[in-house]
């Protein structure tokens, strides 16, 4: 195991733009490190924000198999071969992935609990690979049948491994599944002619179609049903990255290339995963509201990472994934911060006026807030909206309505006047106007 390099822990303040709407993030990002190796790669987190993966051992001789929790690396081992790789956790910290039996003979699926690897068995076949892990401890993944036949997605639950079936070929793979027992993957069609993405529910295997062309796959899911993964267009031009959401597969874009993979889901709808940029370099990206924002752009100038793909994102919208620091891959950790500018109690992703304490968000005139960042949020607050007539301009009509009511008590006096909700309109509403005169209204004085 490897602790936390010295210095490898960034703050860093982004501009995220979500349904069209800008407002102020800061993240923590960490360099997990590795196993002595100089490469780490991780795939699931938690909410409890442990992390799973796989990290090369000294002299990249091996990779193992990784449980990232408390600030620590913990290797998790093998079945006596070479390598493993941990491919999800739950949140009671159950670990699946696959590792080498002795001699490299086969890889086997395991579910890692107290300390201990277990092995999952296969089909009847050689070999297979544990994806996914609800909170229920129920298993998804793929694992050869009778006689390496074919190799097929499978369910595991109550100490049994249950085939999912193809749809018609003789491969398939589940790669995810919710916590109502849904799962989805990949499926061969007849003749193993193409791949199609399947959500996987009350016992049927559900093809989700593709964007125009032969092949799609589906990576994660959230509890709400919602899928993600990608699918080719027309003529097999591109792959795009979709999320699947009410029956409908829709095509979340790219960085401005020409390929796009979203690889999970939380619930939130927040999509994490890797497109191609303008020249197809591969960016790691997260969506969310309709707008794809590459996690690059709220890196800090000089930060040192490159990052190529994000893995997964938990409901806390912690994001795991790896990039390019120093000239070597590693796995990273992104965790959003609180940011209070005002000190008022209330997020600024909250605050109908952020730069001006009012932490009790009055606001009297329900007048429409383009600038607010959270849905339940709509509206400026008085302390910031000296706009009276709603015009979108502080100016002297709005000055002339404060100097009508100005020594009235609020009844009869209007509230929307009373910018400072001490009951009268005063001298101090007077000075809040004279902030924003010649000024559109807004969430605070300098946004």
């Amino acid at each position: 195991m490897k602790r936390l390099r010295r210095g490898s822990i960034i703050c860093l303040l982004a501009v995220l733009f979500f349904t069209n709407v800008a407002f102020a993030v800061e993240y923590q990002i960490i360099d997990l490190g590795t196993l002595g190796g100089t490469i780490s790669q991780p795939w699931a987190i938690n909410e409890s924000g442990q992390v799973v993966g796989r990290a090369y051992t000294l002299g990249n001789a091996a990779y193992h198999a990784f449980l990232y929790s408390g600030g620590v690396m913990n290797d998790l081992g093998t079945f006596g071969g070479t390598n493993s790789f941990a491919f999800d956790i739950n949140d009671s910290g159950l670990v699946v992935g696959w590792a080498d039996t002795p001699g490299n003979a086969a890889n086997h699926a395991f579910l890692y609990s107290g300390g201990v690897m277990n092995d999952l068995g296969t089909l009847g076949g050689t070999d297979s690979n544990a994806h996914g892990i609800n909170s229920s401890g129920q298993v998804v993944g793929n694992a050869d049948t009778i006689g390496n036949a074919a190799n097929h997605a499978f369910l595991y639950s109550g100490g049994v491994m249950n085939d999912l079936g193809t749809f018609g070929g003789t491969r398939s793979v589940a790669k995810d599944i919710n916590g109502s027992g849904q799962a989805v993957g990949t499926a061969y069609t007849t003749g193993n002619a193409a791949y199609h993405a399947f959500l996987y529910s009350g016992g049927v295997m559900n093809d989700l179609g593709t964007f125009g062309g032969t092949s799609s796959d589906a990576r994660g899911m959230n509890d709400s049903g919602q899928v993600v993964g990608f699918a080719y267009t027309t003529g097999n031009a591109a792959n795009h990255a979709f999320l699947y959401s009410g029956g409908v597969m829709n095509d979340l874009g790219t960085l401005g290339g020409t390929n796009s993979i979203a690889y999970e889901i939380n619930e939130s709808g927040q999509v994490v995963g890797s497109a191609g940029t303008t020249g197809d370099a591969g960016h790691a990206f997260l969506y969310y509201g309709g707008v794809m924002t590459d996690l690059n752009d709220l890196l800090p100038s000089g930060a040192g990472w490159e990052l190529t793909l994000a893995k997964d994102i938990n409901n806390n919208g912690q994001i795991v994934g790896y990039g390019i620091i120093g000239g070597e891959t590693r796995a990273f950790l992104m965790t959003p911060v609180v940011v209070d500018s005002d000190s008022d109690g209330v997020p600024d992703d909250e605050d109908n006026c952020r730069n001006v304490a009012n932490s009790n968000q009055r606001d009297t005139n329900s007048d429409e807030d383009d600038n607010t960042s959270k849905a339940g949020i709509q509206h400026y607050g008085n302390i910031c909206d000296p706009d009276f007539n709603n015009n979108g301009l502080v100016g002297l009509e709005d000055f002339n309505t404060w100097r009508t009511y100005y020594r009235q008590t609020v009844p009869p006096a209007p509230a929307d006047v009373d910018l400072n909700g001490n009951g009268l309109i005063d001298l101090g509403d007077h000075n809040i106007w004279r902030q924003y005169y010649r000024r559109a209204p807004g969430p605070g004085v300098g946004d």
